[in-house]
């Protein structure tokens, strides 16, 4: 009996550490967060001209009015991206990370099959670093608005479109993000650093093709419709996750505890009847030897036959009663 409970015993304390290993576990950090649905999005060709007037100055020795600047205008050439959001409330984690929806782009020419990204390239390492380097391009994140759409504006030059795509046929594609931004240093890069993306990311969005033509603003590709789509798996990253690590020893526990009371409530329901029965047994013993005193020696021969034929008889009649107690 005592070997049956340090057995049990053991194995509750065995299942209560593995409960407590799996309980404090710590999960990566982009465990909690939900991923993005793939956007849906629009796009164009847009130039937007800057004008600025000449500038003057007059000579110190002739005083006469001379130009330092003729002026002119500026063609700011872009692409231009209206995204449709989706479903999503930004939040700070429990390390102080901002959680946001943000978004990635990537192009090429429509018969080519290299692709340029901006501002995230993927590496070796499936993860997403900024294409350029976090000197040069000191914001390298596009958050969705508080609107409906966000709309994002991406110069030429970033997608590497400045020079060779005048008349040709360009494919874009947009990327949703949930995560957030940090910075790593660039080894034996004089101190520079690149920006990197942690978090969830959808698949690549179906591709739309703008034909490009310089200082001629495009038409937009599609028609944009309102995303109604929600990230998935949606979570509330406040409430902590428990895997079956976690829960089957729990229930493993609670089993081993139910075993032990009842094995604990039958032996001591089997002890009460134990001491319920001895007074009995006792007053049937007595009651026969009483009857003996007063019988002859003949009569005490037959009196004790009887009372091992009533004994076996109490023992059979009783028998069943404590085989329900073992």
């Amino acid at each position: 009996m005592n070997c049956l409970h340090k057995c049990l015993t053991l194995a509750l304390i065995a299942v209560t550490a593995v409960s407590c290993i799996g309980l404090f576990t710590v999960k990566p950090a982009n465990a909690q967060i939900p991923a993005p649905s793939v956007p849906q999005f629009a796009v164009q060709y847009a130039v937007y001209t800057y004008y600025y007037a000449p500038t003057y100055s007059i000579n110190p020795y002739t005083g006469q009015n001379e130009t330092i600047s003729s002026g002119g205008q500026i063609d700011n050439q872009t692409i231009e991206f209206m995204v449709a959001n989706q479903p999503f409330t930004p939040y700070t984690d429990s390390n102080g990370n901002y959680i946001g929806l943000f978004y990635n782009f990537r192009c090429k020419g429509h018969f080519g099959t290299q692709w340029t990204y901006y501002p995230f390239t993927p590496t070796e390492q499936g993860t997403l670093q900024s294409t350029y380097i976090k000197e040069i391009e000191p914001s390298a994140a596009f958050p969705a608005s508080n609107t409906q759409n966000t709309t994002i504006s991406i110069d030429l030059s970033y997608l590497n479109l400045q020079n060779d795509a005048q008349g040709g046929q360009v494919d874009f594609q947009v990327q949703a993000l949930i995560g957030y931004i940090g910075t790593i240093n660039i080894p034996n890069d004089n101190g520079n650093s690149l920006f990197s993306f942690t978090g969830q990311s959808s698949n690549w969005s179906n591709t739309q093709t703008l034909t490009i033509n310089y200082n001629q603003n495009s038409t937009v590709s599609t028609a944009l419709s309102k995303q109604t789509t929600s990230p998935t798996p949606t979570s509330t990253p406040s409430v902590p996750e428990l895997s079956w690590l976690v829960i089957a020893p729990l229930l493993l526990s609670v089993f081993f505890v139910a075993v032990i009371f009842r094995h604990r409530k039958l032996r001591a329901r089997k002890l009460n009847f134990h001491s319920l029965l001895n007074p009995f047994l006792m007053f049937v013993s007595g009651d026969m030897l009483f009857s003996m005193s007063k019988s002859t020696k003949a009569e005490c021969k037959s009196s004790k036959r009887s009372i091992s034929s009533k004994g076996s008889l109490v023992q059979s009649l009783l028998s069943p009663l404590f085989s329900n107690f073992r």
